[in-house]
């Protein structure tokens, strides 16, 4: 997550993997009453999924991010972040 010089919230992703026995990785997002958020379905006996989002927000704007599984870093803000991660670390950087 970095705050940005933009009109709207922009992702990149990079999504990656294999599966035996199974779908995915299927990457999946939606954007909701100013919700953003982002999946990557990995449904197999054996699997071996990732995937890397760089989220940009516009300036100025509040975050919440919440994870189910890997890890959150912002760097750069000086609004309020409200952050957490059932399963992976939380890491703020560079922040006011």
């Amino acid at each position: 997550l970095v705050p940005a010089d933009v009109e709207e919230v922009e992702v990149e992703r990079q999504v990656d993997g294999w599966v035996v026995l199974g779908s995915g990785p299927d990457p999946v997002w939606t954007m909701k009453n100013d919700t953003l958020t982002l999946r990557v379905k990995c449904e197999a006996m054996i699997n071996n999924c990732g995937a890397r989002h760089e989220v940009k927000v516009p300036r100025g704007v509040t975050v919440v991010a919440d994870a189910d599984n890997g890890e959150v870093t912002a760097v750069g803000f000086d609004t309020p972040l409200r952050l957490s991660a059932a399963n992976g670390d939380i890491v703020v950087r560079d922040s006011g």
